[in-house]
């Protein structure tokens, strides 16, 4: 099973959603869905129980830079907690679960 973004995952959303209507674009959606309860936590079940390629986490921590303001000192303890909730394995790359690596990749 590949992994979905958060970009992909939010599309399906939007799409499935029966008040698509109601909020006139994918953007009004998405901004609006960011503000509720669960966002985050639904995309990761999605991707539950997978292997993810080093790429993939780089996109999940930036989707988490981006849309929750983490900083790199936050990155370490977020991640292993995703490691451990959703059974998402963190690739075996020397320093991903230390702040100095984060740091140098989300300037």
């Amino acid at each position: 099973m590949s992994n979905i973004t958060f970009e992909n995952f939010m599309k399906k959303e939007f799409e499935r959603n029966q008040y698509k209507a109601l909020y006139k674009s994918f953007a009004n959606f998405k901004r609006e869905r960011l503000k509720g309860y669960g966002c985050f936590k639904d995309w990761l079940i999605a991707n539950s129980n997978t292997s993810p390629s080093v790429q993939f986490i780089h996109s999940l921590v930036k989707t988490y830079v981006e849309h929750a303001n983490k900083n790199a000192s936050e990155i370490p303890y977020l991640l292993v907690s995703i490691e451990r909730e959703h059974k998402i394995e963190i690739p075996v790359i020397y320093g991903i679960t230390t702040q100095e690596y984060w740091e140098k990749l989300i300037k």
